[in-house]
């Protein structure tokens, strides 16, 4: 885990330099099916990849998720909040996972969102929290809450 650790640094700020000059920007963020993951956010639409260890078992996933609306909260005097709504699809492939007899397999969601960010005042950089509400639909069918946390690197 220690030799990761640089590894995940190295690539954040390397993919953080060619958002800067992409227009768009990236983030790290946890959450349902990600222990770790890394973000790509060319607003409105945010793709996503990350690795889950220990929600299903070991697994690599990916999303992508649209905003597909706004709002604001004002919370206090020199506090805003920056809420949205969307939605968006994970799919992932699990070596081992308790969803699966045979030991491992692909898992696959739809979902709706809503979250909240807020900016940090005089930096370029922004944490948000969001709540999911999908179906899974791979291997099989349920419904699920999940949800994320986030920082975004602007």
């Amino acid at each position: 885990m220690k030799r990761l650790a640089p590894l995940v640094v190295l690539f954040a700020l390397l993919f953080g330099s060619l958002s800067k000059a992409q227009g768009g920007y990236l983030g790290l963020y946890t959450g349902t099916y990600a222990a770790i993951g890394l973000q790509y956010t060319t607003e409105p639409i945010r793709f996503s990849v990350g690795l889950d260890p220990f929600w299903y078992g070991f697994g690599i996933t990916g999303a992508v998720d649209a905003k597909l609306g706004g709002f604001e909260l004002a919370p206090a005097p020199d506090v805003r909040l920056d809420g949205y709504f969307g939605a968006g699809a994970n799919a992932g492939f699990y070596f081992n996972s308790f969803l699966f007899t045979s030991g491992g397999g692909i898992v696959a969601d739809a979902h709706g969102l809503v979250g909240l960010e807020y900016k940090l005042p005089g930096m370029n950089y922004s944490v948000y929290a969001e709540i999911q509400l999908g179906a899974r639909l791979l291997p099989s069918f349920g419904f699920y809450p999940g949800g994320r946390f986030g920082i975004n690197f602007r």
